[in-house]
């Protein structure tokens, strides 16, 4: 009988904001590596690469988020990332500003090995804000990152699947998982450009969902038009065109 489970797995490798389904996430380093990476002018520039307890994923901090876990007036965890090992960041999902433009991204809102809570300001491209960091006791967190180690892609892999009854169950736990990722995502969106690209890297998922999950596929219809009234001036729901896209201010911070 044909599984979808691989049909379903997100592409990236990188923990993004959608996979923490709007909540806070504790995640403890088990090993870290540099990468090199084109910067998109051809220059070649160095990411630190924190590997997660209990995922395939890997957190990739932006230089900002970078800076809060090392640098003395933030987190203080020093330049030695051999030394994070076993150590924990608190990590949500929150808009920020990207190349002039509110993406969704990942922000640090905890940490382990600090002395105590503060709130620290922070520099990013031409604002200055206050950042708050809390306090992770390492000892308690332990217990609940195994209880919630899997992510979702590994939930419903198959280690669990194989447990299952059948294989339909299986497959119903993955399209549910599927659909909920998907809706978080297009709830996300602040742009019809955004929201396009959203449904042109899902379009094989939202097209097998559609097929063997209709009630899932209408969740994420429905999404997907509230999404386009939203980020569109003129929507037509006959045709589905836009007409012309919203131009709205927004209170970066």
């Amino acid at each position: 009988m044909e599984d979808i489970a691989k049909l379903l797995e997100a592409d990236s490798e990188w923990l993004s904001a959608a996979d923490l389904a709007g909540k806070e996430k504790v995640l403890k380093i088990t090993k870290y590596e540099i990468v090199k990476e084109k910067d998109g002018k051809s220059k070649t520039v160095q990411k630190l690469v924190l590997h997660i307890e209990g995922s395939d994923k890997k957190y990739k901090p932006c230089k900002t988020q970078a800076r809060v876990i090392c640098n003395p007036e933030y987190c203080g965890w020093g330049t030695k990332p051999a030394e994070f090992t076993g150590r924990y960041l608190e990590v949500k999902p929150e808009k920020v500003l990207f190349k002039g433009e509110l993406v969704w991204g990942i922000r640090i809102c905890g940490a382990s090995h600090i002395k105590a809570d503060f709130t620290a300001k922070v520099v990013e491209g031409m604002k200055k804000y206050d950042y708050a960091i809390r306090k992770i006791d390492a000892d308690t967190k332990k217990q609940d990152v195994k209880s919630d180690a899997k992510t979702e892609e590994q939930k419903w892999s198959g280690k669990e699947g194989a447990n299952a009854r059948d294989v339909k169950k299986a497959n119903a736990l993955r399209a549910q998982a599927a659909k909920e990722r998907l809706i978080v995502q297009i709830n996300q969106a602040d742009s019809i450009d955004a929201l396009t690209a959203i449904k042109n890297e899902s379009a094989a998922v939202i097209a097998r969902l559609k097929e063997a999950y209709p009630e899932h596929y209408k969740d994420i219809s429905d999404a997907i038009i509230d999404a386009e009234e939203r980020t569109a001036l003129s929507y037509d729901p006959e045709t589905g065109e836009i007409m012309e896209d919203k131009t709205q201010e927004v209170d970066l911070f």
